[in-house]
């Protein structure tokens, strides 16, 4: 979890929350390595989904202004 709050700007109460509702979807999974917690896509096609479910926020976002910024990934994110 450290790694994907230090790529995106949300408050861990918040991270950690939004991981347990997809956690609870199946949409992905979660294990304990030593004292951190891991989280992983349960299937490879949830990264196609999430990646479809972006494009269809940016595209009605679009006419929002700022917001779309906000829906981008960083420069540095895969």
């Amino acid at each position: 979890m450290h790694l994907l709050r230090a790529s995106i700007d949300i408050e861990a109460a918040s991270l950690s929350q939004q991981l347990s509702v997809l956690r609870l979807a199946g949409l992905v999974t979660k294990r304990r390595e030593g004292g951190e917690v891991v989280y992983s896509l349960s299937l490879p096609a949830v990264e196609d989904l999430l990646a479809a479910a972006r494009e269809i926020l940016e595209t009605k976002a679009a006419s929002q202004g700022g917001l779309i910024d906000d829906l981008r990934p960083p420069a540095n994110a895969s």
